[in-house]
């Protein structure tokens, strides 16, 4: 059995754990289509975990490592999933990616322990630069309907941002 079969296993078993959507799903072996990541081992036996759009690679993550390919794959996966639970159970009052790490971080525990663990580290570093935002889409709603009550774009950003403050 070949390295990108005993991959594929393996992506296949963890996948089930989680009930990862066939859209979500790599390709396993090249690939000539844009549409979704590619995972294909080269003349070096290096694995690589690939994604193209219109020709243009977006990314081309490469490695030896079957976990470190793995979770780099399940962490693209994982932010989708979250991020659609997120979406299904969105709370305007609170800055999107407080239920979506949530939600994340329970998949990639429930994948393999490590990977919840780096998935926290990266959590905090994100959230080290950029904090949660829970008056994030109240702001946002506040902005459009300052703007349809006519006030120029300095005048909506000094409004929006004193009566709801940013962290």
């Amino acid at each position: 059995m070949s390295k990108i079969q005993l991959l594929e296993r393996e992506f296949n078993r963890l996948a089930k754990k989680i009930s990862v959507p066939e859209r979500l799903k790599p390709i396993f072996g090249s690939s000539h289509n844009d549409e979704k990541p590619y995972i294909f081992k080269d003349y070096t036996n290096d694995l690589h975990y690939t994604a193209k759009e219109r020709g243009q690679i977006l990314f081309d993550k490469v490695t030896t490592d079957f976990d470190e390919i793995l979770y780099w794959i399940f962490d693209d996966i994982t932010t989708s999933m979250a991020f659609d639970y997120e979406l299904r159970n969105r709370r305007e009052e609170q800055d999107c990616r407080r239920i979506a790490f949530d939600k994340q971080m329970q998949l990639m525990i429930i994948l393999n322990k490590i990977w919840g663990e780096k998935t926290a580290k990266k959590h905090s570093e994100i959230l080290l630069e950029s904090p949660f935002d829970d008056f994030a889409s109240i702001r946002a709603n506040y902005c459009r309907h300052l703007r349809k009550l006519g006030f120029n774009e300095d005048e909506i950003s000094q409004k929006a941002y004193h009566k709801y403050p940013e962290p």
